[in-house]
């Protein structure tokens, strides 16, 4: 049975990984290794969200969990060597890396890893390269010697060579061709007889007994100069023969030509020519059957022609040719189950889809495939919701929580309101009925945002605002509780409720002022109101205010502009002014 936990707490860790939640996949596959620390893949996972978190010691100790448990498995290898590459442990990291290359050669993750290291290794580049810029060539052009050197394409490709390569210059000046050395001494502004160096052949075999005999650096004469050019003994770069295997030599053309096959397909493909792209695909898998990217490239067609069965057939049929060979390319096996998610969509298979855009993010972080999944696993929570709705079956659940409020079992009521609503958001009484349960249970902050849910679909139920506005005075909202029923009283006038309410809430109002004590919580929560920061904020107001406490005759006459003195009337009921009092 904890085999099966630790399974489902690693399916859990797996999606959340795939939603980028890697703290969670932390979480989840800990639990599955709880349940079994047998199994190398809960660790090899977990190493890869601890490296998706940057904690690199953990996944390397995850790492060599994993390779302890299973050490014939090269992704293991893969994972040991990224954290040791993150950690800037080079050597380490081209060690693992190249034992999972022992036990699974070709194995893409590590030969990635052994260039990264190998990139991250090289050293800044030769401070001579800067010589040999673009501007050497003009300067050889102007240089009356080395202007007929260049008429010689022989010594124009060793200068480029040189030029793409300026760790050569020591074999270079080695060299017999005097040339280089006119080129160089040209190249350094010295003129093309102003550098020279003998040749390996021109130094003794033995140490000379003078030293100047064994300066093995010389000017040139004025005689020199004139000197006819020598020949080169040689190429620049010796090359070593190789011995050419026909086979070997026919695959790689082959493979080549597949990829010829594959480029014109992309063309073609782009230009929206399906049917000869498809063509050109299927001319690409005949000659390299073993590339995934081919089959995937061929599955993309079927999916722009609709053929949704065969697209998801062909990328499962990649996908498990794939992980038949070792040392497989995980992101083109990505690719494969993310195009195979999007075709199970079109068929309608959600659940199939979404564990192919996980299985795709587990291969490979893929954007895509994280993207697909979070679209998909909303639209079907809406589906599911959806198919939930029952109107009928939402009414009886109203019925059934309107006998526990009789009753006075609120929460039940509670319960069946929430179930009635599930099955049809649009009742709006039930709202209200629930909001009436909250407020039993002196749960404020629900009721009223019940009531406003009630109210934003029905905006004439009277009685929410009658219930929005007790809650309101209860809160000492007396401002805003007088607002909600003079609403309410808009509507039907007679609502003696309403009208209770809203003389229950002017009595409270009235009974404050003629005491001269406000409650100071009631007046800075009130302040909180964006309604009365906006009031507090008008010029107008300020003045009236100002103009009550120096002229009270203009502050009366400006209470007689309807405008004004509901503003100030609402501070009054917020209790930000008092009138009256001892």
């Amino acid at each position: 049975m904890s085999k099966e936990e630790a399974q489902a707490a690693k399916n859990r860790g797996n999606t959340a990984f795939a939603k980028g939640e890697f703290d969670a996949a932390v979480t989840e596959f800990s639990a599955a290794i709880q349940l079994d620390p047998t199994d190398n893949v809960f660790f090899s996972n977990r190493s890869g969200a601890y490296a998706s978190l940057s904690q690199f010691d953990k996944a390397l100790e995850d790492a060599n969990t994993c390779i302890s448990l299973k050490p014939n498995w090269g992704k293991g290898y893969s994972r040991k060597g990224f954290a040791l590459f993150k950690l800037r442990k080079l050597d380490e990291a081209v060690e693992a890396y190249n034992e999972g290359l022992k036990i699974e050669p070709g194995n893409a993750s590590c030969t990635q890893g052994l260039k990264d290291v190998e990139d991250a290794r090289k050293p800044a580049a030769n401070p001579l390269g800067n010589l040999f810029g673009p501007d050497m060539w003009g300067k050889l052009a102007a240089d009356p010697v080395t202007r007929e050197y260049l008429n010689d394409p022989a010594f124009v490709q060793k200068l480029k060579l040189m030029q793409g390569n300026p760790n050569g210059l020591t074999a270079a000046l080695g060299g017999k061709d005097p040339r280089m050395s006119a080129a160089l001494g040209v190249i350094l502004g010295l003129g093309s007889s102003g550098f020279s160096t003998a040749s390996p052949g021109d130094l003794p075999d033995e140490p000379m007994g003078q030293a100047e005999e064994e300066a093995p650096v010389r000017m040139h004469t004025s005689e020199e100069k004139n000197e006819p050019a020598k020949e080169a003994d040689g190429p620049f770069f010796e090359e070593e023969e190789e011995e050419v295997d026909p086979e070997l030599e026919a695959e790689k053309a082959k493979k080549k030509q597949a990829v010829e096959f594959k480029d014109k397909g992309n063309e073609l493909y782009k230009n929206k020519d399906f049917g000869a792209a498809l063509e050109m695909y299927e001319k690409a898998i005949e000659l390299d059957p073993d590339n995934v990217s081919f089959q995937t490239n061929k599955a993309a067609v079927f999916f722009e022609q609709k053929e949704f069965e065969a697209c998801e057939k062909l990328c499962n049929d990649a996908i498990e040719a794939a992980k038949s060979r070792k040392g497989y390319d995980y992101k083109t096996v990505a690719k494969a189950y993310f195009r195979m998610g999007n075709a199970q969509d079109k068929l309608g298979k959600i659940n199939e889809a979404m564990e192919s855009y996980r299985k795709a993010q587990l291969e490979d972080p893929l954007p895509a495939a994280g993207t697909a999944f979070k679209k998909l696993e909303a639209r079907k929570k809406k589906m599911e919701q959806d198919a939930y709705l029952d109107p009928v079956k939402s009414e009886e659940a109203k019925n059934r929580g309107n006998e526990y409020f009789k009753d006075g079992k609120w929460t039940e009521a509670i319960a069946e309101y929430s179930e009635a609503l599930a099955r049809d958001p649009s009742n709006y009484r039930v709202y209200s009925n629930r909001a009436a349960c909250y407020t039993k249970l002196m749960d404020w902050s629900k009721g009223l945002d019940d009531c406003d849910k009630c109210l934003a679909i029905d905006p004439k139920f009277v009685k929410a605002y009658i219930r929005k506005g007790k809650i309101q005075h209860f809160l000492k909202q007396y401002h805003k509780a007088l607002e909600t029923f003079q609403r309410g009283l808009d509507l039907d006038p007679t609502a003696s409720e309403l009208i209770d309410g809203k003389r229950m809430t002017m009595a409270a109002i009235n009974q404050e002022n003629a005491s001269g004590s406000v409650d100071p919580a009631r007046a800075q929560e009130a302040m909180k109101d964006p309604e009365i920061q906006a009031i507090l904020q008008d010029p107008m107001i300020n003045k009236v205010l100002k103009d009550m406490q120096t002229d009270p005759a203009s502050g009366s006459r400006a209470m007689a502009d309807a405008g004004i003195r509901s503003k100030i009337e609402k501070l009054i009921a917020a209790g930000i002014l008092q009138v009256g009092g001892r």
